[in-house]
């Protein structure tokens, strides 16, 4: 976990702005699984070719953009449907086991 933060994985300085997106500490030193997923996956959806103007780029780059505590459960389930969408571009462990369901109701 702390490599992501150094810039090990696929957390970049030129991908991810500093001062946005950072994982919140358990207080141990480790960050929620859950939350080290979601940052990973943003991520790597930056880099994803998308069309230019179509609503999944406007979302991704404004969803990575914001404190990582404040994104909705409605807008991660909104990512793990992105992560099917574009899943030959990401890495496998990235891409979820199946199809996610539709998204839930507000």
């Amino acid at each position: 976990m702390a490599e992501l933060l150094r810039g090990g994985g696929f957390a970049s300085s030129a991908i991810c702005r500093p001062g946005r997106g950072k994982l919140v500490d358990n207080g141990d030193g480790s960050a929620s699984p859950d939350l080290v997923l979601l940052y990973e996956r943003l991520t790597a959806l930056r880099t994803v070719s998308m069309l230019s103007g179509t609503k999944a780029k406007r979302f991704t780059r404004q969803v990575c953009d914001m404190p990582l505590e404040k994104i909705t459960a409605r807008q991660r389930a909104y990512v793990e449907i992105l992560c099917w969408t574009f899943r030959r571009q990401l890495p496998p462990h990235l891409v979820p086991a199946s199809k996610p369901p539709a998204l839930p109701n507000p």
